[in-house]
């Protein structure tokens, strides 16, 4: 179905635990524009966020009710989260941030920034296992 399914398998498999649930992706801003690609190419996709538009206004960067991509400069953090607080709130939810494949990619210690960086982040829990993604939920 997709390259990265966490978001999309918890939205197919579990709806009712994601009923006030918010998925940020952040991932590098090719990659993003490829998921965008990819979601308007499956039907499935389609279907599990059919409100999804797309912009390129400050990056490129995907809007649904439930599911926010962004796509930036994972090593520029001062960037990164002027573009997450334009799209959400983190002082309002808790947060379970995950992350893999990006960082795999990435030098050590623009690795480490980041992580650091996501530590800081509203109140939530760190587990680092896929690519960029923040759960936000309401408290």
């Amino acid at each position: 179905m997709y390259s990265d399914p966490l978001v999309f398998q918890l939205l197919s498999q579990n709806p009712s635990l994601c009923e006030d649930t918010i998925f940020v992706e952040i991932d590098h801003r090719k990659m993003m524009l490829e998921k965008w690609e990819a979601i308007q190419r499956s039907p499935e996709l389609r279907e599990l966020i059919p409100d999804a538009v797309s912009s390129s206004v400050g990056g490129p960067v995907i809007r649904a009710k439930q599911y926010i991509g962004i796509g930036c400069d994972l090593g520029n953090l001062s960037e990164l989260e002027r573009m997450l607080k334009s799209e959400v709130d983190t002082s309002e939810y808790s947060i379970l941030c995950t992350a893999e494949v990006a960082l795999t990619y990435m030098a050590v210690k623009a690795a480490d920034a980041l992580i650091s960086w996501a530590a800081r982040l509203g109140n939530g829990q760190r587990l680092f296992s896929s690519y960029i993604l923040i759960r936000c939920w309401v408290n």
